[in-house]
Order: structure tokens, then sequence, then C-alpha cells
């Protein structure tokens, strides 16, 4: 063991030495101050090289560090250039329609997509350089040379106003709750359905099937006395009908009690009928969860005035009549309502006629008279059938007075309290029977009978309604003349390349009040 240990001490002494000059001590002293020599010497290496290996450690890990601080800024500035401008949804919009949408024409009449994607990159440049408003960054954030581009974005008329239809039918179901509070379009609903059967059975009704009713009147088997018992009429009130009938309809139903407006849409084209601008890259989201026409059409009759429901703000008055007719002008709208309803009106008056014995023995009765007069007894039928449709035609005028200008209400079915019109007043309905219209303790009014006939309507159609009115009516806001529905955002996505210190980025983002990537 000892001879080991000296060999080891020699050839420790010939590698300090070298082979020529190595010497060994006579005692350890020398050897041993030379093993400590050699101990901080590797001491010294190992230190230095854990310093390097700690070096090299932190600096990757700042560089780590800064290049997820860099990433979080960009991901988070990119989300709050977003949020921050669908925040700035149009408040004109929001307070009349409850509808959220960015204006992306900026007071405008052109869209502007590029403003957009500048307003979010300005409104996320406040998170990504603090320094700009006083603050520090940790990391410096540039962007790329080319590096925004607009990847997606829905307009509020994507898709025939799928956004739109989306937005009604979310505020109707929040207002009504899920399924409940829709109860009137419901009746309405039935009472089109009641009307459709009403016309269909007005169809089969002809001057023959009437004649028919009046054929066994016996007039050609009375004798001569009983003939001198006839008072001979002079007056036949269907000639009176006919006469009225040359006036017009809204002359004859409104006369001098009523107002007319004038107004029309004076050049303006609505999103209905002019090429709109369009989204890329993304498709808004539809309703998904049923009734959506039955909203639809409850949003029209909340939101939008009619002849009865008081003056728009300026423009087209009668919106409810234009959203079933779409006509250019009010008094078209008008008139193309009132025609209508007076058809529905003519078969529910007719129908009762038919059912009433003792309104058919008037009718009866006057035609006798009427066949005296021109001495042909045979014409009884005819007189009688065309009596009977004249009073059935000026009941409904007396409906639709009643409609209009009281605001009253008239029941789709009637029965004989609800009748108006006594048939000797046929013959001055601009005079006696004018003072004869009263409106019935139950029934529908002029505005649910539009929304009768909006029930008819598709969605596409019912949507195209809202869309048009909003547009019109957003117009006669001040500063707010060239405002396009078109131009309006529903949902945008977007990519941004930056660079945060040495590493780039690419993000890509997308925000909307609702919306499902192509």
């Amino acid at each position: 063991m000892q001879m080991q240990k000296k060999k080891q001490m020699a050839l420790i002494t010939e590698m300090h030495y070298g082979k020529d000059n190595a010497k060994f001590p006579d005692n350890g002293t020398r050897f041993r101050k030379e093993q400590i020599r050699l101990s901080e010497g590797g001491i010294t290496v190992f230190v230095s090289m854990l310093l390097l290996v700690m070096i090299i450690l932190i600096g990757t890990a700042v560089t780590s560090l800064q290049t997820a601080v860099g990433r979080c800024m960009i991901l988070s500035g990119t989300q709050q250039g977003l949020f921050s401008v669908f925040a700035q949804y149009d408040r004109d919009l929001y307070r009349k329609y409850g509808l959220l949408f960015v204006d992306g024409g900026y007071g405008t009449s052109e869209f502007q997509p590029g403003a957009l994607l500048e307003e979010v990159c300005t409104e996320a440049g406040y998170s990504l350089h603090p320094e700009s408003s006083g603050g520090r960054s940790p990391v410096t954030i540039r962007e790329a040379e080319g590096g925004r581009q607009l990847k997606g974005m829905v307009l509020a008329t994507d898709l025939n106003g799928e956004a739109v239809a989306r937005q009604v039918c979310e505020i109707m179901e929040a207002e009504t709750g899920s399924g409940a509070g829709i109860g009137e379009a419901l009746q309405l609903a039935a009472s089109y359905s009641l009307e459709q059967l009403l016309e269909r059975k007005r169809e089969e009704i002809t001057v023959d099937t009437i004649c028919a009713l009046f054929q066994d009147s016996g007039i050609e088997t009375l004798d001569e006395e009983a003939l001198n018992d006839i008072v001979p009429i002079e007056s036949n009130p269907a000639d009176y009908v006919q006469a009225y009938k040359k006036n017009g309809i809204l002359w004859t139903v409104l006369g001098n009690e009523g107002k007319l407006s004038q107004a029309s849409l004076n050049g303006i084209v609505p999103v209905s009928d002019r090429t709109c601008s369009y989204g890329i890259g993304m498709e808004p989201e539809g309703w998904q969860k049923g009734n959506e026409r039955l909203y639809l059409q409850k949003y029209l009759m909340e939101h939008y005035p009619c002849y009865t429901g008081g003056p728009g703000e300026s423009g087209l008055q009668y919106q409810l009549e234009y959203a079933i007719c779409g006509k250019y002008s009010d008094m078209e709208n008008l008139r193309l309502v009132l025609h209508r309803l007076l058809a529905i009106r003519e078969a529910s008056n007719l129908m009762y006629l038919l059912s009433d014995s003792e309104k058919q023995a008037e009718v009866e009765e006057l035609a006798v008279g009427i066949s005296v007069f021109l001495l042909s007894p045979e014409l009884v039928p005819e007189i009688s059938a065309a009596v009977l449709l004249a009073w059935a035609w000026g009941e409904s005028i007396l409906d639709l007075q009643t409609l209009l200008l009281d605001n009253g209400e008239i029941p789709l079915l009637k029965n004989a309290d609800d009748w108006q019109l006594p048939l000797y007043a046929l013959i001055d309905l601009n005079g006696i029977g004018r003072s004869c219209r009263h409106s019935a303790d139950t029934g529908m009014n002029y505005r649910s009978y539009l929304g009768m006939l909006l029930i008819e309507k598709g969605t596409r159609q019912l949507t195209e309604a809202v869309m048009d009115l909003t547009e019109i009516n957003m117009r006669t806001t001040e500063g707010r003349t060239e405002f396009r529905l078109d131009a309006c955002v529903d949902a945008l996505a977007m990519a941004w390349t930056l660079d945060a210190g040495k590493k780039r980025f690419t993000v890509e983002q997308s925000y909307g009040y609702s919306f499902r990537n192509r």
C-alpha cells in the first residue's frame, strides 16, 4: 500500500516538473503544497463553467420571458382593439330598434373596411405601446410591413339579412320569454286561416248561387189585386253602389274625414331593391329556435307606424302598409291594403247575410218592389242577388271607416249585434250610412288586421321589410342622412403580423355580436 502511494506521488511530481527534473522531496510538505494549488485551479474552472451555464440559462429565460410577454401583449392588444371597435355600436340604431351593429360607413354612404381595420389597430396600439401614454413596455413591438389583413366580415344585409333576423328574434324572445308572449301573433295566425277559408267560400258563391235562394219568391203567381198592393220602388241600391265604386276606394272610405299622407321614398332605393355590399370569409349565424316568422311579425307590429298608429318621424308614414305591399308611396300602399281588407270584409259580410233569414227577407221585399217598377217580376232573383252583394259591400265600407277613421274594432265574423248598415241607408253611404257605423264590443282593430295580412309573408319578406323600414327611419335622424344598413358590421376577423423583440408573430382574431366561421 505504501509503495503504491509513493508511485502516485512520483507520477504527480513528474507531470508537474517534467521527467528529467522530477525530484522527490525528502518529506511530503512540497507535495502537499502542489496538491493544494492543483485543487484550487480545478475549483476555479468548475465555478467558471457553472457561472457560464447559469448566465446562459438566465439569458434563455429572459428571452423566453420577453417572447411570452410579447405574445401575450399582441394577443391581448388585438382582442382589445376588436372589443373597443365593437363597443362603438351605433347608438341611434340601438336606441330605436335594439339592434347591435357597428356603422362601417362612419357617417358616409360608402362602406369603409380599411378605416374599420385601422380603427382596430389604433385601439390595439394603446396596449401594444404603453410608452405612448407614459408607461413602460418590457418588449418592443413593431408591426411587420403589410402585416394587417382583413380575413372575414359579416354585414347586416348578408344572406338576405340573417344577422338582422337573428337579432330581432333575440330581442323578441328576451321581451316575451322563450315561446311565450306571442299569443297575439298566434291569434292573428288563426284569424288569417279563417280569413283564407272565408275567401275560398266567397269564390264558391256566385250570382247563380245567390239567385237560387230567391227562386221561390212566388211573385209570378200573385193575382192582380195582390200586385196592386206592392209598392213599386224606383231606386235600386245596387246602382248607387256601382256609382260609389267609381270614386275609388280611398275617397269612398276616407272621404273628407281622413287625411292622406303624400309621402314617398323620393328616389331612395331601399335595401331589398338594390345591390348591397357584402361580407367575406364568414357567414352570419341564423336563428335556430323556431317561431322566426311570428317574432319578425310581432317586431314589425311593435316598432313601425301605420295609418292609425300615429305619424312616423318623417318619410313614409304608413310603414306597416309598406311591409305588406312594398310600394314607394304611402297612398299606393294604403290603397292596396284597403282593397285587401275590403275583399276580406266582403267575404265575411256576405257569409253572414246568407245565414240571416230576416235580412234575406228584407232583400227579397226590396227586390220585389223594384221588379214591379220595372214590370219584370221574373227578375226578382237577379235583383235580390245584386242587392245582397251591394249590401255586403256597403257594410264592408262602413267596417273600413270604423277601423281607420274611428280606430274601432270589427270582428272577423259578425253577428246581428255587430251589423251596422240598414238596407235603406245603402243609397246614402256618405250621409245616413256614415252615421250608422259603430265599433264592436270585441273584435280586431286596424293594426290587428294588418298583422293578419303580415302572417302571409315569408321570413325573407318580413326580414326585408324590417331592413327597409329601419334604414328609411334611420335616415330621418339628424346627421344620418347617408346611413346604409349594408355598411353595418355584425362580425369581423383579422390577421396581424407583429415583431416582439426578435420574434415574429402572426395572430388571427375574430369577434362579433354573433357569428359562425365558414
